[in-house]
């Protein structure tokens, strides 16, 4: 026995009626708008057409901190904490915001730039052992004020931790 949403005008309608079963057309509408937003959204994100939401820069991460003993460097630096940012993020950030000026993971390739990890990095030489640490240390350089004041960048201290916490794992291998 056929189903009454089953007519003869092919197989793609009965499987359109079917499948939209129990949704009014206004909630559809509701739906394919929302998806595709979400999609447009998406995609415009992804090329940097449009910066994170702000809910997104402030909140704090919620992945499994990157643990790290020590950071692997000689001259006795040991960090006073383990980083409390996720060092994924980090990475993600660093490369955007502070890779042209401090280079590949932290070193720089100009000796005009300051390098921020190994024996002759910030980190090590001003002995930044906590993320608060280097969270003020980079507030209070008034060369970073152009990313303090640029909305587009919005480092925040909890993507600032992330940062400490990407630069952290580069020195300990």
């Amino acid at each position: 026995m056929r189903h009454p949403a089953m007519r003869d005008e092919g197989s793609g309608e009965a499987m359109r009626l079917l499948l939209c079963a129990g949704i009014s057309s206004r909630g559809r509408i509701v739906s394919i708008t929302v998806l595709g937003l979400l999609s447009v959204s998406l995609i415009l994100s992804a090329c940097g057409r449009i910066p994170e939401s702000e809910a997104a820069k402030s909140r704090l991460p919620t992945d499994t901190p990157t643990v790290i003993a020590a950071a692997q460097v000689s001259g006795g630096f040991k960090l006073s904490e383990t980083p409390t940012g996720n060092a994924s993020a980090g990475q993600n950030i660093y490369v955007r915001s502070c890779q042209a000026c401090h280079g590949n993971n932290g070193v720089a390739n100009d000796p005009s730039q300051a390098s921020l990890v190994g024996n002759d990095g910030v980190i090590v030489k001003t002995q930044l052992d906590t993320t608060a640490k280097f969270v003020t240390a980079f507030m209070n350089n008034d060369k970073h004020a152009g990313f303090k004041d640029d909305p587009n960048q919005n480092l925040t201290p909890a993507r600032l931790g992330n940062i400490f916490a990407f630069l952290i794992a580069q020195m300990s291998g």
